[in-house]
């Protein structure tokens, strides 16, 4: 059974995680240990600003894709256009990668790698 007590952590946490502010009283505030009761808690409205995105969405469309098949399938080849990674190695693929998982998080794709090998000189985030 949960406790009244592990109740008011459990709410804090849920609203946290959904991004609701709560409103308590100012002792929680003051860093004590114990909560106000549940029912001073105050489930607010959404916060005031949205925090802004990682990187802006990705300019490229379905239609400049080179392998269309592929996406329809739910893969986008990284070395196709308009990427066009380089899977010699010569060339840093850094950049084209990058974009490349950006488009494909956006529209649920997945990234198909050719065989290759890839030059990447900076850290990739998915």
């Amino acid at each position: 059974m949960i406790e009244t007590s592990d109740r008011k952590w459990i709410a804090c946490f849920v609203a946290a995680w959904l991004g609701v502010e709560l409103i308590c009283c100012p002792q929680a505030v003051l860093g004590q240990k114990s909560l106000p009761p549940l029912d001073s808690l105050v489930v607010g409205r959404p916060p005031r600003h949205a925090p802004p995105p990682l990187r802006p969405p990705s300019k490229v469309t379905f239609d400049q894709l080179g392998r269309r098949q592929l996406a329809r399938w739910g893969f986008l080849d990284v070395t196709a256009a308009p990427f066009r990674a380089d899977p010699t190695g010569q060339r840093d693929s850094t950049a084209a990668i990058q974009a490349a998982i950006d488009f494909a998080r956006l529209h649920q794709l997945v990234c198909f790698f050719p065989s290759g090998e890839y030059r990447v000189s900076d850290t990739l985030v998915c």
